[in-house]
Order: C-alpha cells, then sequence, then structure tokens
C-alpha cells in the first residue's frame, strides 16, 4: 500500500476465566498480539480538558493497510513508544464499484 509507513503494534485484551482472571497471566489486562506494518500516521490536534481533569486528549488516526486486523478495544503502540487506545470502531471502507477495500482506518486517543 504505502511503502514508506511506519509500524505499529496492536495490544489485545488478555483472555479472561470465568472469575474474569487473567489466562496468560499478569494483571495490566493487554498483552502484544502483532505488528502492522505500512502505516501512515497523522498526528491530529491536542487540546486542554476543561471539565475539572487536568491535562490533555491527543488524537492520532491511522492509515492502515487493506486487511489490518484492529479492533475497538485494542491499544496501539505507535513507533516513539507511546500507547493510544482505539477511539470507536475502525473504519473499512470499501469501493462501490469495484468492491475493493483500499485501507483501513484507526482513530486513536491518548489522555495525559
Amino acid at each position: 500500500m504505502w511503502s514508506r509507513g511506519e509500524t505499529v503494534t496492536v495490544f489485545r485484551k488478555k483472555e479472561r476465566d470465568r472469575p474474569g482472571d487473567a489466562v496468560d497471566g499478569g494483571t495490566d489486562g493487554y498483552v502484544e498480539h502483532h505488528p502492522i506494518e505500512n502505516v501512515v500516521i497523522r498526528w491530529l490536534d491536542s487540546q486542554d480538558l476543561t471539565d475539572q481533569r487536568v491535562g490533555s486528549e491527543t488524537s492520532v488516526r491511522l492509515s492502515c493497510p487493506s486487511g489490518a486486523d484492529v479492533l475497538a478495544t485494542d491499544r496501539i503502540r505507535l513507533p516513539d513508544g507511546d500507547m493510544y487506545a482505539v477511539d470507536g470502531k475502525p473504519k473499512r471502507p470499501r469501493s462501490p464499484k469495484s468492491g475493493r477495500q483500499p485501507y483501513v482506518g484507526v482513530m486513536l486517543k491518548a489522555v495525559t
């Protein structure tokens, strides 16, 4: 798709047993799942939070190759090492003429 894109890493929620304990151990709730290569990263504006919280909200848009495995519950680590949560359901547009799916669009959000 894009020959000069970057590589991001997808983290997925750990599987849990009936009482709610992580099957594969640990307590952070996420485990490294797989990388996605050739991703275009677009940094969007940051905004200060004004409702009695300290910090800011940063949004990032990813354009991933067609067929990229990303879920609304995933976390994504960008090449700079920062971790972001997927914000909403990943978009998978399809061409009405050819039926081809050119990319997967993913919005990310980090609150600091």
